[in-house]
């Protein structure tokens, strides 16, 4: 291995990943520490996948290292499982793992793997995702036409002020979506706006100052907008996707489903069975520290309002946690609903908004912690986040190796 870190953390990384890949064959280092996603801030961590030929357990791993006292997100993967997630990240349109995998570093590349997993992951992500099926934009879209109605007569400039920001994000989303782009969350959506709909970012963030001074008007308007941007394409995907949940989830399952699904992740917290209830909690744990800490004061003078687009995702975050440490499926309540929910709590979640808007999350951070600890009462060391064992789809499929 080869690659910014030292001889002493490469030692402590691969004793990290022994039990899992004890002869890695690729190594990926991708986001800010890789160079290909802006400049990295001192909070940033280490997004690296791993692969061998087979890895009988495919796991995710956030570590702290000793050495450097860096964060580091492991994703231990092989061929088949790789590939599986990329189908996946295809359907739905989440381009962060594949986009690891096409520009990146290439630390380690014993065999040609590395070379070949890059080479045609950089021909999948340029290819883009799966199209969105148009009824599902438009049925996506009415929701949120909703959400505006039922805000847009509030008197608290608080809750105004906290829905406009989970508007933005959620129109920026769904305008990736429709003109068949990769999307993410946070920060990177930010990017990913000004790379490809520069004006509809631009106009989306006007109508959401707009809204949160009590004119809706705008906001309206973005809404069609991004109904006129759709792309065909085939197959067509839908935006809202159901899971079969498993009557006896096991730890693989747990953390899948818990990431994929509120619902899912809702009723493990309500489980009976210990050991779900727990890796549900580590999820929610793991979930949150991931969220806050892009919402760092260092990150205010990145462009394109990155840091603004990462605290909403933030709050969006910080909605499903009230709904959570209410024993509420979170998918069950409007965002008028979810953001009054937010201040029955008493913790200045939503008010403490308008500081972290200008650089000062300090508040928000201790009110949200609180939040955190009505679900996660003690908060532990994150543990490892397995794969299901069927999640695997034949690599040539791909023509990944």
């Amino acid at each position: 291995m080869s690659g910014p870190f030292s001889s002493d953390e490469m030692q402590w990384l691969h004793k990290a990943i022994s039990p899992y890949i004890p002869a890695p064959a690729a190594m990926f280092l991708g986001g800010s520490r890789g160079g290909f996603s802006g400049q990295p801030v001192s909070s940033s961590d280490n997004d690296v996948i791993i692969m061998a030929a087979h890895v009988p357990q495919p796991a995710s791993l956030t570590l702290q290292s000793p050495v450097s006292g860096n964060m580091f997100d492991l994703i231990l993967r092989d061929p088949d499982s790789l590939a599986y997630e990329i189908e996946g990240a295809r359907k739905g349109g989440n381009g962060t793992l594949l986009h690891i995998c096409a520009h990146s570093q290439v630390l380690l590349d014993e065999n040609g793997m590395g070379t070949k997993v890059q080479r045609r992951a950089q021909q999948l992500h340029a290819e883009g995702p799966y199209a969105l099926a148009l009824p599902s934009l438009k049925a996506e879209v009415a929701e949120r036409l909703i959400d505006i109605k039922m805000i847009e007569h509030e008197c608290d400039s608080d809750v105004r002020n906290m829905a406009a920001q989970s508007l933005t994000h959620r129109f920026g989303h769904l305008a990736l979506r429709a003109q068949k782009h990769w999307t993410a969350n946070g920060k990177v959506l930010a990017r990913d706006l000004a790379r490809h709909l520069p004006e509809f970012k631009a106009k989306t963030e006007a109508a959401g100052m707009e809204f949160a001074c009590g004119n809706s008007a705008p906001l309206k308007a973005v809404a069609q907008d991004i109904i006129d941007l759709h792309v065909a394409g085939t197959p067509a995907v839908s935006l809202s996707q159901t899971y079969n949940l498993p009557a006896r989830p096991n730890l693989a399952e747990v953390y899948t489903y818990s990431r994929l699904s509120s619902t899912a992740l809702h009723a493990y917290l309500e489980s009976d069975k210990p050991s779900v209830r727990a890796a549900a909690q580590d999820w929610v744990h793991y979930y949150f520290n991931l969220t806050a800490g892009a919402v760092d004061p260092e990150r205010l003078s990145r462009p394109h309002g990155e840091y603004r687009y990462a605290l909403a995702r933030y709050g969006n975050m910080l909605m499903d946690m009230a709904c959570l440490a209410t024993e509420v499926d979170p998918q069950s309540r409007r965002l008028n609903q979810r953001i009054h929910l937010l201040k029955l709590f008493g913790l200045g979640v939503v008010e403490a908004m308008d500081a972290a808007q200008e650089g000062k999350p300090e508040a928000l951070h201790k009110a949200a912690n609180k939040l955190l600890n009505r679900i996660v009462p003690q908060p532990h060391e994150r543990q490892p986040r397995p794969m299901p064992q069927n999640y695997r789809l034949p690599a040539e499929n791909l023509g990944l190796i």
